[in-house]
């Protein structure tokens, strides 16, 4: 039996309704930066382990905006960042291009919620979560087009 001490860090985010969402996304784009550069900074961590009252409405929409965010950040290194949104809720696709380094990036949302939710039923649970989840992404990707803009 291992005995040795486990370092347990606990985040709450208390700016999100319990039905609803946050007005804008901006705070929780912060919280999820403040966990992951956290997680980062300490070697041989486990896993971050997300849960709401139910564990699938706020989780889930949670889940896939640090997934798509995760994704952007990963393969988001070029100098020009262009999105474009097509379609019309509930499923409207985005496509990330990013040209300048020759690099592609497509994000697909509807799938990423499926992928969740056949770990997790449920996950993402309202259209307003779900439209949460766009307005992230947008407004992450805004974020990084202004850096990149600055950098160049």
């Amino acid at each position: 039996q291992d005995e040795r001490p486990r370092l347990v860090k606990h985040y709450q985010y208390f700016s999100w309704p319990d039905h609803g969402v946050p007005n804008e996304p901006g705070g929780v784009l912060s919280f999820l930066d403040q966990v992951n550069r956290a997680q980062r900074s300490i070697p041989d961590t486990g896993p971050i382990i997300v849960h709401c009252s139910a564990g699938i409405g706020r989780t889930g929409t949670i889940i896939v905006i640090d997934i798509l965010v995760d994704i952007i950040h990963r393969q988001g290194t070029a100098p020009c960042l262009i999105a474009s949104f097509s379609g019309s809720f509930p499923l409207p696709s985005l496509t990330l291009s990013f040209c300048g380094a020759g690099l592609d990036c497509d994000i697909d949302i509807p799938k990423t919620i499926q992928m969740v939710r056949r770990q997790r039923s449920g996950m993402v649970q309202t259209e307003a979560q779900y439209k949460f989840v766009y307005m992230a992404v947008q407004q992450y990707i805004e974020a990084e087009q202004k850096r990149l803009e600055e950098e160049q």
